[in-house]
């Protein structure tokens, strides 16, 4: 990241699931009832001193955090909503409160999909001193991004509230990301009051099926793109991919089997590689690659290393959907700054089409010269553009 990303604009280290777990359970393995985890007197998780041996006497994260701070970088982390099983089930006090984890876990409002932690109860007071409890400790740490999880689908409104009003209090800057998704779409004001990005969807993975349902979410967030927050269409699934395995939730998305899919490369297509950047960048999706950096090929390095892609994506406004027929997209953004235009069309059917882009459409007046942002070719044009997209392709225009 350092050496190769930074230079990009790509500064967050964010450890997912699991940081808290014995060297033997997994993430996968964590979701289940009755794993393991470590837990300091306070019932709030702290890290496995095998996994990391930095963070014994009671060190917990913040060595860690210090060496990615030395190298210019910033460092997160995920959390699930809630307190966890076994501080509930030990009685365990809350720091600097008159109460206990059993008093304010609502033992009858759990994640679906992992029962690491019971949720908090909405009006009890030692709910707001739990949630200060662990942003306190994380600020300590160092921790400068928090990934919390199973708070927005289905949305806990209060519990969001009480989280972000902690980290407000905490003293120290911590961007909050809500997950998964989809978020209420009729609750972006309270979620840019309260996060600094929230899930559009569910996890995206390698499969064409996934990203082009990224498509609808993406329109019907497109009102809401400028203003404080981001709407988030999730992590880019590029370069290596599960390095030591998968899940049979994840086979079942590849329609492939679990001993397939251990240390493998991205399932998309080049074509559809350049296809889910675009969408994510005039989007202005947050950029997050989850694949094994030690190991990226060219193709990644290439998508996340462009920078007028990566300047689209960060310095673009008025980003609107114009045109959604026959399973050809068009989005538009502009850079006012630069007096820059974008135009992308998509075409995310399984056919070839040949499509003619009026110009009449556009919510700006285009030059009859464009710039294509992958291969700096230059395209020249006279009241209409004429395009010509092989299936799951798509073209991204900038004014010359």
């Amino acid at each position: 990241m350092a050496d190769h990303l930074k230079e990009f604009g790509w500064e967050f280290i964010v450890m997912d699931a699991g940081w808290y777990y014995p060297e033997d359970v997994d993430a996968n393995k964590g979701n289940d009832e009755g794993s393991a985890y470590h837990l300091d007197p306070y019932g709030r998780l702290v890290p496995d001193e095998i996994k990391f041996p930095s963070s014994k006497k009671g060190e917990g994260l913040k060595n860690l955090a210090d060496y990615v701070h030395s190298k210019g970088l910033k460092f997160g982390i995920h959390i699930m909503r809630g307190n966890p099983r076994n501080a509930v089930e030990q009685l365990l006090p809350i720091k600097d409160s008159e109460h206990n984890a059993a008093e304010v876990a609502d033992k009858s409002d759990t994640c679906v999909w992992n029962a690491l932690n019971f949720g908090l109860i909405d009006d009890h007071l030692g709910s707001i001193d739990y949630y200060e409890s662990i942003v306190e400790l994380y600020a300590d740490w160092g921790i400068d991004f928090i990934k919390i999880d199973d708070i927005s689908r289905p949305y806990h409104k209060i519990e969001l509230e009480l989280f972000s009003n902690a980290v407000q209090e905490s003293g120290r800057s911590m961007l909050i990301s809500a997950s998964p998704g989809p978020a209420p779409v009729a609750e972006v004001e309270h979620l840019r009051a309260n996060v600094d990005m929230w899930r559009i969807s569910n996890d995206v993975w390698d499969t064409w099926t996934l990203v082009k349902k990224q498509f609808s979410y993406c329109s019907s967030w497109s009102p809401h793109i400028n203003g404080k927050g981001r709407p988030h269409a999730d992590m880019l699934p590029l370069g290596k991919l599960r390095l030591t395995g998968g899940d049979d939730w994840v086979a079942g998305l590849l329609s492939a089997n679990l001993a397939d899919i251990k240390n493998e490369y991205s399932r998309l297509s080049d074509t559809e590689k350049y296809t889910m950047m675009n969408l994510l960048s005039i989007f202005k999706s947050p950029l997050i690659l989850g694949g094994y950096l030690l190991e990226n090929d060219s193709i990644t390095t290439k998508l996340i290393t462009n920078v007028v892609i990566i300047e689209l994506n960060q310095e673009s406004i008025n980003n609107q959907e114009i045109y959604n027929k026959d399973e050809v997209i068009i989005w538009t953004a502009e850079n006012q700054q630069k007096n820059y235009q974008y135009l992308i069309v998509f075409n995310i059917s399984e056919d070839q089409v040949e499509f003619d882009v009026s110009l009449e459409i556009l919510p700006f007046t285009l030059g009859k010269t464009l710039l294509n942002l992958w291969n700096d070719k230059t395209l020249n044009i006279d009241g209409i553009l004429k395009v010509k997209l092989q299936p799951h392709e798509s073209i991204v225009l900038r004014q010359q």
